[in-house]
């Protein structure tokens, strides 16, 4: 493992243990949770934090490395299996319950809330057992393990039945099936599994996103991981469905080398409700994108005790990302270069042309790599609707042409919010952004957006993270 993912990973434990309050196995916020039936709670044990918190401390205690970043050797291994066991007692294990194999996202919860906490907790177990299976102990792998089988039957069911406009949600549910499939052998699933992403893929060539995560920052990075899961276990079964899963991450990576570290424009369901200009990413340094680090490794000015670390912007959630694409990020903490052609033929999306603009002054990235302004993409979001955005030297513009996929949300007032935003960004000020709200839904009834699945379909109701 390259030293700059090690040496970030002991950064987010060293700040995650300080002040961390665990309680049978849980990590407890000093805050309410995010679903409705615990938002009136003080203080809250999530599930997601906590696996993610984990399996963490797990690789690093593997790598001799908590001693060092802590002064402590940390929790020991009969420890962190009690968070293991903790987790089994979110998970639905009776077989005739409607959630079964799915999990609770707090342990104050008494039902399913949030069904997406299933592949949220799952994700840095599954991380860990497939890219670092010799730093599982085997009491853990059995735990583990027995957790993935009840969920086997939660994503067959997800994948049967999949919200193909939710991208981020579908796509994690069908790499949990496939990875958990080859994992224990289950041959029938991972056939359905395979199965799910011709689906998948043929509906994203042909309808496009959904929803539109993939103009997103952070459901873009929920997607990397998904199909950094399911590529090498196709490449081995089915090449040719992972040659065209790859083409559709190729579309993902484009787009934030276009956008180049800075927010996206326009941008749908990225929760930047401050209206950053640049947001850190690990994204950025999966697609290439140069010059972003200097946020994960500068220094703050020096006070009386000398020069302190800023906090780095990620953390234990992080874990699942820094570990799958751990081979993609450099020491020096940027990922590998995609090279000035490669990030030129970005640049250019479907609309562009020959700009023949200058090239944009990017801090950090080197000339040849710089891309023309003023530059402009076309994006498919859905259907007939499109994404627009213009970057010039200090203006950065993002339109939608229609807002039409989407109109079904405005049919059920009663679900989450949904921003869309069409961005105006100055130099390096954000002068104007127009935020417009959206009721939505996670279970639409609308045929048009559910696309593919049977009229006849069951409709459960989710909701989102």
């Amino acid at each position: 493992m390259n030293d700059w993912t090690l040496r970030t990973m002991r950064r987010i434990y060293e700040e995650a243990s300080a002040g961390i309050v665990i309680e049978d196995g849980l990590v407890r916020y000093d805050r309410p949770g995010h679903t409705r039936q615990i938002a009136h709670l003080p203080v809250c044990h999530e599930g997601r934090y906590s696996a993610g918190y984990y399996a963490l401390e797990t690789l690093l205690e593997s790598k001799n490395m908590l001693e060092a970043s802590t002064g402590s050797s940390g929790r020991s291994a009969a420890q962190r299996l009690e968070t293991l066991r903790a987790l089994e007692r979110l998970q639905i294990t009776d077989p005739e319950d409607s959630h079964y194999g799915a999990f609770r996202w707090y342990a104050e919860e008494s039902a399913v809330q949030d069904s997406n906490a299933a592949f949220f907790i799952l994700m840095p177990l599954v991380s860990l057992r497939l890219r670092a299976p010799g730093a599982v102990p085997p009491a853990h792998t059995d735990a583990i393990d027995g957790m993935l089988r009840h969920a086997a039957s939660w994503f067959e069911r997800e994948c049967r039945e999949p919200e193909l406009y939710y991208p981020n949600k579908t796509m994690s549910d069908g790499a949990m099936l496939l990875v958990i499939a080859s994992l224990l052998g289950d041959e029938a699933r991972l056939a359905l599994s395979m199965q799910y992403f011709e689906r998948w893929a043929d509906y994203t060539a042909r309808r496009g996103w959904g929803w539109g995560e993939n103009m997103s920052l952070v459901y873009q990075s929920v997607m990397l991981n998904a199909l950094e899961i399911a590529l090498p276990l196709l490449q081995e079964r089915r090449p040719e469905l992972a040659e065209r899963l790859e083409g559709h991450r190729r579309t993902l990576l484009d787009i934030l080398l276009f956008h180049d570290g800075h927010e996206f424009v326009p941008t749908i369901r990225s929760y930047n409700f401050g209206g950053e200009v640049r947001r850190s990413s690990l994204a950025w340094l999966i697609a290439g994108v140069t010059g972003t680090d200097e946020l994960e490794n500068k220094e703050a000015s020096r006070g009386a005790d000398g020069p302190a670390p800023l906090q780095l912007p990620f953390q234990a959630n992080d874990f699942p990302t820094l570990l799958l694409f751990e081979g993609d990020f450099q020491a020096q903490g940027t990922g590998h270069a995609a090279g000035g052609e490669a990030r030129m033929a970005a640049a250019g999306g479907s609309a562009a042309g020959d700009l023949g603009g200058a090239t944009e002054g990017f801090a950090g990235t080197p000339e040849a790599e710089r891309l023309p302004v003023p530059r402009i993409r076309r994006e498919k979001v859905f259907d007939d609707t499109y994404a627009y955005s213009w970057i010039g030297r200090r203006t950065r513009l993002g339109s939608l042409n229609e807002v039409h996929p989407l109109k079904w949300t405005l049919e059920n007032p009663t679900g989450k919010l949904m921003s869309i935003w069409g961005c105006i960004f100055h130099g390096n000020k954000r002068t104007e952004v127009q935020n417009i709200f959206i009721g939505t839904q996670e279970r639409s009834h609308s045929a048009a957006c559910r696309g593919e699945m049977d009229a006849s379909s069951n409709h459960r109701s989710s909701s989102h993270s």
